[in-house]
């Protein structure tokens, strides 16, 4: 609600039609992944359920146009996400509708927002009033998205309402909360709809900052299109469910499912919940004065705690991580680069080998010759030959000797050709080394505390354990 200061149609495209519903498309792509899981679904239930009636609440009590249709877009992302938490067939047929209704209504919603700001001058609904004269073709659009947001029959809003409801009788869990929580927001959304889309072209004309006068062509042959694409698309929900709801929902669950979308499937629960919706949403919208100085009161009560300070303190939280891991993981030296790396190594490798892979010693481990032990010993003078010199020709020296030892373990256990490759690649290697590193400055003795010694001769300890046991 924070990024209304666009254009209408940039609103448009970004509230209504495509980039808020990046996320709930990303959700809908993995819902196959984590369907039936009991934390995804009270994970998306719960997220959903109280943005779905929080952005409805935050929605009646604003008076700039264009706010009071983002917060609603909140809320129907809500809706959506609630919609993929159930995780049933139902609630897939009944997201993908509604993603296409709200597409329609709100589209038209926001563009005729734009169409009454240059006709007038203002925003403001409390401003507004008696506009149908002066820009009759943007009332009609307006009135027709208005009522597919109420979910008055024949338009588009009316089957997607119905779906919601179904979906939420359909429900595996909880499905008193969810019906009695998709209840609320609907009758709220029937009240939204009459302040944004009637409320402003109707009732007595009141003076505003510009005369009122309909736009060119441009500013309403949108959202008359979009709005009457509501009304089309409720005619013909036959076509429309079977060429896109059911493409849509069949492709999010990976399996052909059938919908069969219409305007009447005779007397059950969800129509009766409908005509409740209407009845409740037209006595909220009559009441809505008083009602949004009771709600407006609230709203400004809980404002230092709400969700818009709430999004600035996520943000500041967020750069103050931000500067906290760059500080520790991007400090631009390779040591502690390297130590991050063996750290996480040895930790998820070893946890994964020992407690998950059933690591297990071979029971020959300790049937060692005299010259093997003799060997490793050579080995290991090497190694910490090469960790204790100073002497970079040195340090190389020691690390050659550990190479052509292990050459020598391969030879012992009749793995020729394996020691002639170690042998090439050692030797390559320890004329490389020379060659190059020969001509590198001295060695620097870096300042170390005991304590940053001996966690680094732990880690050491640690990766050459693991890769032992990897061996083994």
């Amino acid at each position: 609600p924070n990024a209304m200061e666009a254009p209408a149609p940039v609103s448009t495209y970004l509230h209504a039609a495509t980039m808020v519903k990046a996320g709930i498309y990303l959700m809908a792509r993995v819902n196959p992944l984590f369907m039936g899981s009991e934390v995804w679904f009270w994970m998306l239930v719960g997220a959903g359920t109280v943005t779905m009636l929080l952005g409805a609440y935050l929605a009646m009590v604003q008076t700039d146009l264009k706010r009071i249709l983002a917060y609603s877009t909140v809320s129907a992302l809500g809706t959506l996400t609630l919609l993929w938490g159930l995780g049933t067939t139902r609630a897939a047929e009944a997201a993908m509708a509604y993603l296409l209704v709200h597409g329609l209504y709100k589209g038209t919603l926001f563009l005729t927002a734009g169409a009454v700001d240059h006709g007038t001058g203002t925003r403001d609904v409390n401003e507004l009033g008696g506009l149908r004269q002066a820009m009759p073709i943007t009332a009609l659009a307006a009135g027709l998205a208005a009522l597919s947001m109420a979910g008055i029959p024949p338009f588009f809003g009316f089957i997607g309402k119905e779906t919601i409801y179904v979906a939420a009788l359909d429900s595996p869990t909880a499905q008193g909360l969810v019906t009695v929580a998709s209840l609320i927001a609907n009758l709220l959304f029937v009240a939204i709809g009459l302040i944004v889309g009637i409320r402003p072209f109707f009732g007595a004309l009141k003076e505003t900052p510009h005369h009122p006068h309909e736009g060119s062509v441009d500013l309403w042959i949108g959202p008359l299109i979009l709005g009457a694409l509501g009304l089309v698309a409720g005619l013909a929900s036959g076509a429309v469910g079977h060429d896109f709801v059911l493409q849509a929902a069949s492709a999010v669950l990976g399996r052909t499912v059938e919908t069969h979308l219409s305007l009447w499937h005779g007397w059950n629960t969800a129509v009766a919940l409908s005509r409740v919706t209407f009845a409740a949403g037209l006595t909220v919208f009559a009441i809505r004065k008083p009602l949004a100085r009771v709600m407006g009161a609230v709203a400004r009560a809980l404002g230092p705690v709400g969700p818009a300070r709430g999004y600035f303190h996520l943000l500041d939280g967020t750069m103050g991580l931000a500067g906290v891991v760059t500080r520790v993981f991007q400090s631009g030296y390779l040591n502690r680069y390297l130590l991050f790396v063996l750290f996480t190594t040895v930790g998820l490798g070893g946890y994964t080998l020992f407690f998950r892979a059933g690591f297990s010693w071979p029971e020959e481990i300790l049937n060692v010759r005299f010259y093997e032990a003799g060997l490793v010993a050579v080995m290991l003078v090497a190694a910490v030959a090469a960790i204790r010199s100073r002497n970079r020709l040195a340090t190389v020296i020691a690390l050659g000797v550990v190479g052509y030892g292990v050459g020598l373990i391969f030879l012992f256990f009749g793995a020729p050709d394996l020691a002639m490759t170690q042998i090439l690649v050692e030797t390559l290697t320890v004329i490389l080394f020379v060659l190059v590193f020969f001509r590198l400055p001295k060695f620097v003795v870096l300042t170390r505390s005991a304590g940053m010694r001996l966690l680094d001769a732990a880690i050491a300890l640690a990766s050459g354990g693991l890769m032992t046991a990897l061996v083994l």
